[in-house]
């Protein structure tokens, strides 16, 4: 009975979490939709003066500007707290900048759908973690509707 009270009490709790909305929304570009981010190629990063703090008063980045050619691979190093995993979430959008623009091929991030830009962005943390399954269900995250040639095009 104590179990399932457990699951009762953690099931409430997913619930919760599920119908939690983002604070981070999709503003709206000219014609009134999302702007796509390019179906495929190297894309342009950009970040022009961003300036970003978890809280509004603290900022951690401030004016920080990258430009990433397309096709370029990037490394970024730092003491712990220097703000690489905060550019990273910002990249992903996880967080929205203060002040300043990330961009995409010239499109703010904050104009791209969501979904569409964590599909055609790619970042690999120093922390690599394995699933227990076999090594294609680690590059697939368990996804088997993902094709074995598109897995083998890609090496």
């Amino acid at each position: 009975m104590e179990d399932f009270q457990r699951a009762g009490a953690s099931i409430g709790c997913i619930d919760e979490l599920r119908q939690t909305r983002s604070r981070i929304e999709v503003q709206p570009v000219a014609q009134g939709v999302a702007a796509a981010v390019p179906a495929s190629g190297p894309l342009r990063v950009t970040f022009d003066n961003v300036t970003f703090g978890y809280s509004p008063a603290e900022p951690v980045l401030e004016s920080i500007n990258l430009d990433i050619a397309p096709g370029r691979v990037v490394g970024l190093l730092g003491r712990t707290g220097s703000g690489k995993t905060t550019i990273s979430r910002l990249l992903f959008r996880l967080y929205d900048v203060q002040q300043g623009a990330i961009r995409l091929d010239g499109a703010d991030v904050r104009v791209l759908d969501p979904i569409l830009l964590r599909q055609r962005v790619g970042i690999v943390t120093q922390n690599v973690q394995m699933f227990r399954g076999t090594v294609r269900d680690n590059l697939t995250f368990f996804d088997n509707s993902v094709p074995d040639e598109h897995i083998r095009s890609v090496g």
